[in-house]
């Protein structure tokens, strides 16, 4: 069984325009050509302003910091990430992703009781 959604709106588009089949579940089945093409432009824009991110803008707003592994013990479940300024301790427990020296990765910085630690700590091509 089918049903057919109307959407009003207030642009130059025809209210005929706007209808959607879709299946008694909610599924989708036929989009009009106008919204087909409108959907496409809009999915081109949302590529287009991921490709142009700022990512090191991004990151700094939200508290994030990039650096380096300069050092990591498995065994002894710490090291160190440097950021080219500081060293900052690291403790395995604040790792998101498995890291080794020279790594790249992003993290938080947070005050511990000796210090400065790296906590939430990922590797940069990880990062989503």
């Amino acid at each position: 069984m089918n049903r057919t959604k109307q959407f009003t709106t207030t642009s130059n588009i025809s209210l005929e325009q706007y209808i959607i089949q879709t299946s008694a579940n909610g599924w989708l089945l036929q989009i009009t050509p106008t919204i087909y093409s409108y959907l496409q432009k809009i999915a081109l824009k949302i590529t287009n302003y991921f490709t142009v991110i700022d990512w090191k803008n991004l990151l700094s707003d939200n508290n994030m910091q990039e650096g380096t592994v300069k050092f990591f013990n498995k065994t002894k479940r710490f090291g160190f990430i440097t950021t080219g300024k500081e060293d900052i301790f690291v403790h395995i427990s604040g790792l998101k992703d498995n890291i080794r020296q020279n790594d790249e990765v992003i993290f938080e910085i947070e005050n511990g009781n000796n210090g400065l630690n790296a906590v939430n700590v990922r590797l940069v091509n990880n990062h989503h």
